[in-house]
């Protein structure tokens, strides 16, 4: 199943505006968009909204869905909250790391990271 968004509808533009607006952490690597998957088969588990759909079906305090999507959308937030990272407001997989503002945004190779002077 595909979404997509139509940037005709004024909510859909708000909402896409609003995510570009906002200060984001993945800009500087304190960001992380991830999902849950069964290990017995490798797929992801159902969650109220899919990835990247744009709608309030993605709001992390979304009422409907299952109340097994629900649990699982809990559950990832609860997981990440726990290790420091809090939910976007309008998408349950984007997580910022509570305390990106305090890393500067750097310019550096990955092998430059792991050098010791």
């Amino acid at each position: 199943m595909s979404y997509r968004i139509d940037l005709t509808r004024d909510e859909d533009l708000e909402e896409l505006t609003a995510c570009l607006r906002r200060d984001v952490g993945a800009l500087d690597g304190c960001a992380v968009d991830l999902t849950l998957y069964r290990l017995r088969d490798g797929r992801a588990v159902e969650m109220p909204g899919v990835y990247d759909e744009m709608s309030e079906r993605s709001h992390p305090d979304f009422p409907g869905g299952t109340s097994e999507q629900r649990w699982h959308r809990d559950l990832l937030r609860a997981v990440m909250e726990a290790e420091g990272f809090v939910v976007f407001e309008v998408e349950w997989w984007h997580f910022d790391f509570r305390e990106w503002r305090e890393y500067p945004i750097l310019n550096l190779a990955f092998e430059r990271l792991s050098a010791r002077p």
